[in-house]
């Protein structure tokens, strides 16, 4: 009986190792996915090519509150055609900033102002909404660097780059969604996530850097509106009486 008893033991014992194998080798298989592989499933959380090839503008209205300053202000972002228009207004700023695809200009409480060159790597990024999507034909690249728990969920960390800046993202291993976007200038984290048109988009998030905490939360966004191509050109200090977006109040 003892000889048989060792025998059995054995024999359990060499089914655990080889269950336990079984399970690492499907968590490597499970994980085992490129870096596009993993970039891919993420762009697919907001929409498939079909619907995207159909955006040709976006109007987007955000509300901005900096924390620590107790300012509240808004944001009217439009894009088109690799062009885009950014006013903020609260009550002591209206800035409007605009690229042409060529140029940048931008008027500060009517007075010209010089646009900043990280500003202008930045601007020239999102005048294409899905230039993640884009990134080759925009001289990005990506790379998987590494792996991280956050909220008690595990992440790919993905350096999205080029030679003139980087990004981190860190993306939900489960079902691909963006849980937090790291940079040198600011840290953001997406808090919802709406659709519109078949397209999802971030309509809350936390952006933190080294002066403020900016809550943004997006109060509309529209696609397709007919924008004339002279809406991207600045040649003086616009005219905003009556046009400006709502302030929003603290």
């Amino acid at each position: 009986m003892r000889k048989t008893s060792k025998k059995m033991k054995l024999k359990i014992l060499i089914l655990i190792m080889i269950a336990f194998l079984f399970c690492n080798c499907n968590q490597t298989k499970k994980n085992d996915l490129t870096v596009e592989q993993i970039w891919n499933s993420y762009l697919e959380q907001y929409g498939n090519q079909k619907e995207i090839d159909k955006v040709t503008s976006i109007v987007q209205v955000s509300r901005s509150k900096l924390v620590k300053l107790n300012r509240v202000g808004t944001i009217e972002s439009t894009l088109k055609n690799g062009k885009i228009r950014l006013h903020y207004i609260d009550e002591q700023l209206d800035v409007t900033t605009v690229y042409d695809g060529s140029n940048f200009v931008r008027y500060c409480n009517g007075e010209k102002q010089e646009v900043l060159k990280m500003e202008e790597i930045v601007i020239k990024q999102y005048a294409d909404f899905f230039h993640e999507r884009n990134y080759l034909k925009h001289g990005y690249n990506i790379k998987l660097v590494g792996n991280d728990m956050i909220k008690n969920k595990p992440v790919y960390i993905v350096e999205y780059y080029s030679k003139d800046c980087s990004s981190l993202y860190y993306i939900d291993k489960k079902d691909f969604s963006i849980m937090r976007i790291k940079n040198k200038e600011q840290d953001l984290w997406p808090i919802e996530i709406k659709s519109k048109d078949g397209i999802k988009y971030i309509s809350k998030m936390i952006s933190i850097d080294e002066y403020d905490t900016n809550e943004i939360d997006v109060i509309s966004i529209d696609f397709n509106k007919e924008i004339n191509d002279s809406f991207f050109q600045l040649n003086e200090a616009p005219s905003t009486q009556g046009k400006n977006p709502l302030i929003f109040k603290k």
